[in-house]
C-alpha cells in the first residue's frame, strides 16, 4: 500500500491495515493571506516562507532579523512588579470573563525567553527561584531542574480547579447541600454560564455570595492568531501573575482537536522544539489548564460537543502529573463536559516513573511516546531526557502502559531532514511498533527560528513513510497545520508574526 496522492485537503495520509486516526489529518503548510473577515475574534497574521534561519539571541530583547522581517523575540520582564504587557491586554486579565471580548487589532510576541535566577517574594505573587531538583536527572544530562507549582493568589479558590466532589464539600461547610455542586458544575461546563446571577435554579444567598467564594474569571486573551483558511487559532493567553502560554484549535472534516500545555515553558530542552529554548518558567495548576479549553470552546462558541483534547502544547506533561491528572478529572466528569477517556491524549518525552505512575492512575487516556529517534546516540542528541531514561526503558514502560490501559500507544517520530530520516531508521521503528501495541505517528519538521534543523522534502518523506507500511502496524503522516501563525508542532514558545 502506498502514500495516497492527489487526495483532497483533510483527507490525510493513512498507511494502515488496522484501523487508525491521526491527530490531524495530513497535507501541506498553506501560506496565503489571512481573510481577516473569516472570524470574527481572529487576529490577522501575514503569512510567510521561514527562509534561513539565524541562531536565537534573547539576551536583550534582540530582534529575529530574518529576510521577511515578519517575527521577533522578546525577553521576558525581569522582575514581577514591572510586567511588560499591554495596558489592554492587562485590562482584560483583570476583567477576567469581560477580557473574553477580543481585541483585534495588534498581535504580541510573548515575553517569555528570559527568566532571572531568583524574584523577590510578595504576599500576592508568583515566586519564581531556583529549587532542588524534582526529577532524578542522569548525571551529565544538562536539563533545568523542574520547577514547583507555586501559587499566586490564595485568597479565592478558583472554581475551574475543583473537582465536583471538592466542590461538594466546600459547599457543605459553608451550609449548602452538596447537590449544588451538580447544579453548579452544569451550569458551568454543560450550559456555559459562568455568572451566577444567572443560574436561576441556586438560592438567592448562593448566588449573591458565590462570587466572594469562588473565582469565575477566566484568563484573559491577549491575542488570537488564526491560519489563512481558519481551521488553525493559536490562543496567546495571560495567566494571573504576568506569564504567558499558548494553546492551539485544529479543526478538520471528522473532528475539533484541543493541544492544551502543561507548563509555562519547559525544562528538558529538545533540540528541535521551540518550547525548549525558554527553560521552564513553573507549572500550569490545574485551573489554568481547564481554563484553556474553556477559552478555546468560547472561541469556537460550543459548536462542537465532541471535541478531542492532547497534551502537546508548551511543557512536558508527565512531569506535572498532579495538575494534569486533576484537570482530566475535572473534563471528564460527567456533569461538566464529559469528555470521554478515548478523547484525551497525553504525550511524553519518556519520564519512565510517571509513565508507570499515569497507568496507576487509571485515567484511561491515550499516550503518545515523543520517541523521534531509533538510537540512543541520536535521542541523547536531540532529548536529553534519554541520558536519564534510554529508549529500551522508555519503551518497556509504553509497552505496559498498553497493557495496562488495553489501548494502543502512539510513537511520535518528528522526521528532520538528514538526521533521522534515512531507511535505516524508519526499519528501527518499524521494530519498535512491532514489539508495541502501538501506531507511529510521522511529524515533519516544523522550522523553529534560531534553530538548524531542515523540514524534509516531501520525496523523503513519502519513502519514510512507504518504508514503513506494512513492517509497521499502522503509520500515519501528520498533516502541519498552522505553521503560518507559529502554532504547528514544536514552534509553540513565544513566536508571533507581526501585524
Amino acid at each position: 500500500m502506498g502514500l495516497a496522492r492527489g487526495a483532497p485537503r483533510g483527507s490525510g495520509v493513512r498507511l494502515a491495515r488496522t484501523r487508525s486516526e491521526p491527530f490531524e489529518q495530513a497535507g501541506e503548510i498553506r501560506l496565503a493571506e489571512v481573510d481577516t473577515d473569516h472570524h470574527a475574534l481572529a487576529v490577522p497574521a501575514r503569512a510567510h516562507d521561514p527562509g534561513p534561519l539565524e541562531r536565537l539571541d534573547v539576551a536583550r530583547r534582540a530582534g529575529l532579523r530574518q529576510p521577511d522581517g515578519e517575527r521577533q523575540v522578546a525577553d521576558t520582564a525581569l522582575a514581577l512588579d514591572q510586567p511588560q504587557r499591554d495596558p489592554e491586554a492587562r485590562g482584560m486579565a483583570e476583567r477576567g470573563q469581560e477580557g473574553m471580548q477580543f481585541p483585534v487589532s495588534f498581535i504580541h510576541c510573548m515575553n517569555m525567553h528570559n527568566i532571572p535566577q531568583s524574584v523577590a517574594a510578595t504576599e500576592n505573587a508568583v515566586v519564581l527561584c531556583r529549587p532542588s531538583r524534582q526529577l532524578p536527572l542522569h548525571p551529565g544530562t544538562d536539563m533545568d531542574p523542574a520547577l514547583p507549582i507555586l501559587p499566586g493568589r490564595d485568597t479565592i479558590p478558583s472554581f475551574y480547579g475543583l473537582r465536583r466532589e471538592t466542590l461538594a464539600k466546600k459547599l457543605g461547610r459553608m451550609g449548602v447541600p452538596g447537590y449544588r455542586a451538580d447544579q453548579l458544575y452544569s451550569w458551568v461546563y454543560q450550559k456555559q454560564v459562568r455568572d451566577p446571577a444567572l443560574m436561576a435554579n441556586l438560592p438567592a444567598a448562593l448566588r449573591r455570595d458565590f462570587a466572594s467564594v469562588f473565582d469565575m474569571k477566566l484568563p484573559g486573551a491577549p491575542s488570537i492568531l488564526a491560519s489563512a483558511d481558519g481551521d488553525t487559532h493559536k490562543v496567546v493567553l495571560e495567566l494571573h501573575d504576568g506569564l504567558r502560554v499558548e494553546s492551539v484549535s485544529m479543526r478538520t472534516p471528522r473532528r475539533v482537536t484541543f493541544c492544551v500545555s502543561s507548563q509555562v515553558g519547559c525544562a528538558l530542552k529538545c533540540a528541535f522544539c521551540a518550547t525548549g529554548l525558554m527553560g521552564l518558567k513553573r507549572n500550569l495548576r490545574a485551573e489554568e489548564i481547564v481554563a484553556q479549553v474553556l477559552v478555546m470552546g468560547d472561541l469556537h462558541q460550543w459548536r462542537d460537543d465532541r471535541f478531542n483534547i492532547v497534551f502537546m502544547g508548551m511543557g512536558e506533561p508527565l512531569a506535572n502529573l498532579e495538575a494534569v491528572s486533576e484537570a482530566i478529572r475535572i473534563l471528564h466528569d460527567e456533569r461538566g463536559l464529559n469528555l470521554g477517556a478515548r478523547r484525551i491524549t497525553v504525550s511524553t518525552s519518556g519520564l519512565v516513573p510517571q509513565i508507570r505512575e499515569l497507568a496507576k492512575l487509571d485515567l484511561q487516556v491515550g499516550l503518545a511516546l515523543s520517541l523521534h529517534a531509533t538510537t540512543d546516540e541520536l535521542r541523547d542528541r536531540l532529548m536529553p531526557v534519554n541520558r536519564r531514561w534510554p529508549i529500551a526503558e522508555v519503551l518497556d514502560a509504553t509497552r505496559e502502559y498498553g497493557a495496562a490501559v488495553g489501548r494502543r500507544v502512539t510513537l511520535e517520530y518528528t522526521l528532520i531532514g538528514g538526521v533521522n530520516d534515512t531507511l535505516d531508521d524508519a526499519d528501527r521503528l518499524a521494530a519498535f511498533a512491532r514489539a508495541l501495541p502501538s501506531k507511529i505517528n510521522i511529524i515533519p519538521y516544523n522550522p523553529v527560528p534560531g534553530l538548524e534543523w531542515k523540514r524534509p522534502s516531501q520525496q523523503v518523506i513519502d519513502a519514510f513513510a512507504e518504508r514503513l507500511y506494512p513492517r509497521a502496524p499502522a503509520v500515519t503522516v501528520r498533516n502541519t497545520m498552522g505553521g503560518e501563525i507559529w502554532a504547528a508542532c514544536g514552534q509553540l514558545g513565544g513566536l508571533s508574526p507581526s501585524a
